[in-house]
């Protein structure tokens, strides 16, 4: 399970780099320990064009009776998305990125294990890949929740591992003159090896 990411980037850099607007009501605040259940900034397309606001980590299902079960819903494997419930009617229409600048992995070294962080190369900001739903409570109040999607182990890091978010995978679309710039059409792609490292 991965639970753990930083965010600790200027707020001005995380608009001009994703090219997004500020939600209504979202506070931007650094971050060295996002962790399930708390708010994070996300990045989701609109028909206004990218908005970076804040969603619960830990995905509520709409049949969900009540907002406990978000706990156990913070990652989605990649391998089944299309076969879970809880996840195959979001693919089309509710994926969002989640701007980033590292994140925890445990590596095992014979019988121990190590925390690392996982970054860029660059130390350059990049993206993981979600999917989120809104989800209503029985007195009518909406909660916006997500989960973030894993992948399998690589070379690298030899447990389930977040979804990096390439730049070139976003299927951006940019108007000169418009306002018309899409980054939700997203692949999925695996930590590369060769984009980043790893420190203790």
């Amino acid at each position: 399970m991965c639970g753990r990411f930083t965010i600790t980037d200027p707020l001005d850099e995380i608009i001009e780099r994703f090219m997004a607007s500020i939600a209504d009501g979202f506070e931007y605040r650094p971050n060295y320990n996002a962790a399930p259940m708390q708010y994070i900034p996300t990045i989701i397309d609109s028909k206004n064009g990218n908005r970076l606001g804040a969603v619960r980590w830990g995905l509520v299902p709409s049949w969900a009776k009540d907002d406990k079960i978000g706990n156990k819903m913070i990652n989605a494997r990649a391998e089944t998305l299309t076969e879970k419930t809880s996840f195959k009617r979001l693919i089309s229409s509710k994926r969002y990125i989640i701007p980033t600048n590292g994140f925890y992995e445990w590596k095992r070294e014979s019988s121990n294990k190590q925390l690392m962080r996982i970054i860029m190369k660059d130390d350059s900001i990049f993206s993981l890949a979600g999917l989120y739903v809104i989800w209503t409570d029985p007195d009518g109040k909406k909660l916006s929740t997500c989960t973030i999607i894993t992948t399998e182990p690589n070379s690298l890091m030899q447990d389930k591992t977040f979804i990096i978010v390439c730049r070139l995978s976003f299927g951006m679309k940019m108007k000169q003159n418009g306002l018309k710039r899409r980054i939700m059409k997203f692949s999925l792609y695996s930590a590369c090896s060769n984009h980043i490292k790893h420190l203790k």
